[in-house]
């Protein structure tokens, strides 16, 4: 994942999904590898949304 982050385009945002139990070490790593702001978000599996 690290190699992939890397190498990811520039974004101003970045959005990662987010484990019931987070790995804080790869949180701390998404950010730096990505030198953007990130968003972590958890999903209930209650509700669907379509976009």
């Amino acid at each position: 994942m690290q190699a992939v982050l890397s190498k990811a385009p520039q974004a101003s945002i970045n959005i990662f999904s987010l484990d019931p139990e987070p790995d804080f070490e790869f949180i701390r790593m998404a950010v730096e590898k990505t030198g953007s702001s990130c968003l972590f978000a958890l999903d209930s599996g209650e509700e669907n949304a379509l976009a």
